[in-house]
């Protein structure tokens, strides 16, 4: 992970150091073996023939070119450490000088594994650690390590090194702010509060002390009077960093370019630093505001981070529960699946599976399980149309012919616009005007009747269809049955025929048929007056019912544009409603698309 070591530079002067030191029982701690090594220190096994226990016994190995002030440092150390009686910091039982080791301190001996060995672990991809150490469980313990400094912050005490290698979990669930060679008094605390026993060398004006990519920036400016508890926020913020990204908050192979990196404008989001860490939205929160680069708008204490990690962590909990739950009602769904698969129009099933459905993504909206077996469901209807869905279809349909039947009630009812002009030109035979009237008559009737219909307007609609072709059929008196008549019975019959079903469909259209077959057998068979003749290469109109005059050519004119109007209008009606239900289909495509998980 790229760990650094600790920095203290630019110390100067002697340290005053009067308090004495107790001469050691020489016999009493047997040397095993050598656990481990600092700048300064050498951790020795020993045990305790006293007590007849092993403990951890440090000695001051290097105490630097000024050896009064490493020793100074030293002391320091055991006795803040020695201060803290706190599960997580390690006690500390005695400190004295023996003849062979020098100055030491004795400590519980602990075993475990420190984060940043953990953390390099986890970078370097080793499952059994990922599946040991969750995110969750890493959570937990890095709470109690905020609580362990907030202990010390109360009594006036600042850690100032706080970083993984400096973190240690041990076998059974322990967790160990270790270390405190270079904690110092809290210049923000009260007198009362101040540790006694130790003077704080390290805060004069020009030392540089610390970890770096771990200090915040008023420590590597070295502005000791404003370190504060927001000071050891700022590292423990980085060390969450760096606990859910597993990379550093402050990359560099140098302290200068880690120095850098603290006092520029680092960009501390989790989710643009590492995307692929994946660290949701309330921790990224917690991990920006923890290392601002003004100690005031970070949190005021280790404690208030630790209660953010604790509300994301209880948020989560519940979240997990609902994950569980949506995971067994997609589990459920799925099972279900397979008997639909085998017979699509097993009602039952199909209801069950949505309704499990239904539950695993109102518990969880992006459970990928249950949002490829929703799109499979949506994109395999049943083969039978469910009897709800047919009755809402004819519902969708009636509303459709009545909105037809309008304007057909406009349309019959123009008709009689007409009769005024047949009258002023004159009639020769009455009977087939009144045969067109009444036919238009009964439609309009019919019509009118069909749009007050609550239910089953169909049935007054083809009433209208067969008595306004009827009287369409009697235009065949004034200009014969292949002239007018089969535009007009064509439109009129297209308009109906598109919005009934079924057999009623087909009625339409034969009706239509027939009648025109009838009219023109009736037509050359003297049935119905009129007639045509080839004279000259022309063909002659003759009128059977309507004395035709020079003005016929208007009539003919607003008859062909009742023609061309009607058609139209109804073509472009029922393209209308054909590019609504398309656009209906497509936008319940869009919909399955962007639901369905990437991997469907």
């Amino acid at each position: 992970m790229g760990e650094m070591d600790t920095i203290v530079d630019g110390g100067t002067g002697p340290v005053p150091f009067d308090a004495p030191l107790l001469e050691a029982d020489q016999e009493r701690y047997e040397v095993q073996e050598e656990l481990g090594r600092g700048g300064v220190g050498t951790v020795l096994l020993c045990v305790d023939r006293q007590i007849g226990r092993p403990i951890a016994l440090k000695v001051l190995r290097d105490p630097g070119s000024d050896p009064r002030e490493g020793l100074a440092r030293f002391v320091r150390e055991a006795r803040i450490q020695g201060q803290l009686e706190h599960p997580s910091v390690v006690p500390v039982h005695d400190l004295a000088t023996h003849d062979e080791l020098g100055v030491y301190f004795t400590m519980q001996r602990v075993r475990g594994v420190t984060l940043a060995t953990l953390l390099r672990r986890l970078q370097g991809g080793d499952q059994d650690s990922a599946v040991h150490w969750s995110r969750r469980r890493l959570l937990e313990a890095f709470g109690r390590v905020c609580l362990a400094v907030d202990y010390a912050h109360e009594r006036g005490i600042l850690h100032r090194d706080l970083k993984p290698a400096n973190i240690m979990f041990g076998e059974y669930g322990e967790v160990y702010v270790l270390d405190w060679g270079l904690a110092g008094r809290d210049p923000s605390a009260e007198e009362s509060e101040r540790p006694k026993g130790f003077d704080d060398e390290m805060t004069r004006p020009g030392v540089v002390f610390g970890t770096p990519g771990y200090m915040p920036p008023e420590q590597v400016h070295g502005f000791h009077d404003k370190l504060s508890p927001a000071s050891d926020v700022y590292a423990l913020g980085a060390i969450l960093f760096e606990l859910l990204t597993l990379t550093p908050l402050h990359a560099g192979d140098t302290p200068e370019a880690r120095y850098a990196s603290t006092i520029g404008r680092l960009d501390a989001r989790p989710s643009s630093r590492a995307p692929g860490a994946y660290v949701p939205p309330e921790l990224e929160a917690i991990v920006v505001r923890a290392v601002d680069r003004h100690a005031e708008e970070r949190f005021p204490s280790a404690r208030a981070l630790q209660r953010a990690i604790e509300r994301y962590l209880d948020g989560e909990q519940e979240e997990e529960q609902r994950r569980k739950l949506a995971r067994r009602h997609a589990e459920a769904a799925h099972d279900a699946l397979e008997e639909l698969r085998t017979d699509p129009d097993d009602r039952p099933v199909r209801e069950e599976i949505l309704r499990e459905l239904g539950r695993a993504l109102a518990l969880d909206p992006t459970n990928q399980a249950a949002l490829g077996a929703l799109v499979e469901v949506m994109s395999t209807p049943p083969r039978t149309v469910p009897q709800e869905v047919r009755e809402r279809h004819q519902r969708e349909l009636d509303d459709r012919l009545r909105k037809v039947a309008r304007a057909a009630m406009g349309a019959y009812a123009s008709m009689f616009v007409y009769l005024p002009f047949m009258i002023w030109a004159g009639i020769r035979e009455p009977w087939p005007i009144v045969w067109l009237y009444v036919g238009v008559g009964v439609a309009f009737v019919a019509s009118l009747m069909c749009t007050r219909a609550k239910e089953r307007p169909q049935r007054y609609a083809m009433v209208a269809m067969l008595f306004s072709n009827l009287g369409i059929a009697a235009t065949a008196s004034i200009f014969g049955p292949l002239f007018l008549t089969p535009a007009v019975l064509g439109s009129n019959t297209a308009a109906y025929a598109l919005h009934l079903d079924g057999v009623k469909r087909w009625i339409a259209v034969g009706s239509a048929v027939v009648l025109l077959l009838g009219t023109t057998l009736l037509f050359f068979a003297g049935g119905i007056p009129g007639g045509y003749a080839v004279e000259g290469g022309a063909l002659v109109i003759a009128s059977g019912s309507v004395q035709l005059v020079s003005s016929v050519y208007a009539l003919l004119l607003v008859l062909g544009m009742g023609v061309v109007l009607t058609g139209s209008i109804v073509t472009s009606q029922t393209r209308d409603q054909l590019v609504k239900a398309e656009l209906s289909l497509h936008v319940q495509r869009w919909q399955l698309a962007a639901l369905a998980p990437t991997r469907v």
